[in-house]
This record gives structure tokens, sequence and C-alpha cells, in this order.
């Protein structure tokens, strides 16, 4: 098996559109290592965490072609070139929306096409024979600071290697503004709890902390990477790993700007 370094190069050769490469290195960098010490505060030493990782972070030429076709060559080069053409717009536009501070309607920038998830349910892993599908629900509808902000879809995957759940969640912002890239930052301070009493971190909160500091404050994190866009929406990929049972319902809180919380409620899933 490939170590990480080797793997991640597999996949962003695959990526046609090579400016945004060392974005998706990143993301995958910073995944792959909270899956490690995840698995390290829950008892496995550094090498065993960071060969099951790895093995979980999938076929590296798969998990790249479906990158590629997200990151299409012919949509990033026509938004560099937009990108420069649309910037004293885009200027004027951000100064006259910014009040001086930091809130919801901040992190500008173009947007490319609309996401095309599955309506049965959405895993980053769907041929990973270890997961399994256990609950599927939808969230409700709130309306802050110009979006309109839903959970469309969201699943529980139960882990067969790991005995435990996963959750991803499609988070869709939706505006009139077409220069709009989206909340992305606010999303970042997106926390988690459920009826158990469970609580769920931020990330950037969680990797704050030092290992001590989040067994006594947290059960987990919640993870936020961007998905898909189109001029009048965007869509992020919301995951929660390591949920011991399915809960009733969970809620998630974003505390940036005006604040908003979305709710699902879970049931099992008689097909998975």
């Amino acid at each position: 098996m490939p170590d990480f370094r080797e793997w991640r190069e597999m996949v962003v050769q695959q990526v046609r559109f090579w400016p945004d490469r060392g974005m998706i290195g990143t993301e995958l960098e910073a995944h792959y290592e909270d899956h490690v010490k995840d698995l390290e505060r829950i008892g496995y030493d550094d090498p065993l965490a960071r060969e099951r990782a790895l093995t979980a972070m999938g076929d590296p030429v798969e998990v790249g072609r479906a990158l590629d076709r997200v990151h299409k060559p012919w949509l990033g080069w026509l938004w560099l070139a937009s990108k420069w053409a649309l910037a004293i717009c885009g200027f004027l536009m951000v100064w006259i929306l910014s009040d001086g501070g930091y809130n919801i309607v901040h992190d500008l920038r173009l947007m490319r096409q609309q996401a095309d998830y599955e309506t049965a349910g959405y895993t980053l892993e769907r041929d990973n024979p270890a997961y399994s599908r256990a609950a599927v629900t939808q969230g409700g509808t709130v309306e802050r600071s110009g979006y309109s902000i839903s959970i469309p879809y969201a699943a529980l995957w139960w882990n067969e290697l790991e005995n435990n759940y996963n959750m991803v969640a499609i988070l869709r912002t939706e505006d009139g503004r077409f220069w709009d890239h989206g909340p992305y930052k606010a999303l970042q301070t997106l926390s988690m709890t459920d009826n158990t009493g469970k609580e769920f971190a931020a990330a950037a909160e969680w990797r704050a902390c030092t290992a001590r500091e989040r067994r006594e404050r947290w059960d987990g994190f919640v993870q936020v990477s961007f998905l898909e866009e189109n001029p009048f929406c965007s869509e992020y990929l919301v995951w929660v790993s390591f949920l011991e049972e399915i809960p009733a319902w969970t809620e998630f809180t974003c505390g940036s700007g005006e604040g908003f919380s979305l709710r699902l409620e879970w049931e099992v899933d008689p097909d998975g």
C-alpha cells in the first residue's frame, strides 16, 4: 500500500485543471490527518491509525476521477478569465455589503455549476464494502443574511471496520447574488449536538485544542468542505465520524454572524 503522499499524488494527477491540485491536496491531507487523530484518540497506535485512515480514503484513481468531474478544466479556465473581468465589480459589491465585521455574508467568489448528489444518500466511499447505509433523512430551511440554508439530504453510514456510524449531510445555501461564493468561512463554525447529549465541536475549534482538552469537552468534531456550486447556490459536505448509535435527532448550529440551527430527525433506513 502506498503512503499518504504517494496516494495524494495519484489522486491529484487525475485532476486535469492543475490550478486546483494544491487546494485539493490540502483538503485531502486535512481529512486524512483528522481521521488519524480520531483513531489514535480511541486507542490505535500511530502506524495502524495511518494504515486504517489511508484505507478508508478509498482508491486514489477513483477518488481522483470523481474530483476531476467536479473540477472541470473548461469551467476552471473560464472562472480564472472571468475573475479578472469582474474584479472591479466584485470589489464594489463587497464594499457595499461589508459592515467591517465578520458575518455569514463574507467570503465571495465566482460560482461554477449545480451539484449533483444522489437522491438515495451520499457518501464519499460508496464502493467501500465496510460501509452500509443505516438511516437517511433531510432537514428544514432557515433564512439568514439573504441566504436560504437547508439540508436536502443526510445519511448515517455504519462502518463495519470501526464499529461506529459516520454521518454525511449535504448543506445547501441559495441566494440571488450571482457573484457570491457562499458562506464557506461562516460554516467552519458549525457544531453539532444530539438527543443523547453528545457534543461535536467545529473543526477549527477542535484542532486548536490539545488531545486532553478534546476528550474533556467534546465527543468529536464537524468537518465542512466545499462540494459544488452554481451562480445562485452552493453545496457543502458535512461529515461527522464516530457516532456510537443512531440518534433520535441531531442539531447543527452555526455561531457566525446572525447564526442558525437546523435539526435532523432520524429513523432506521428499511432499505439500508
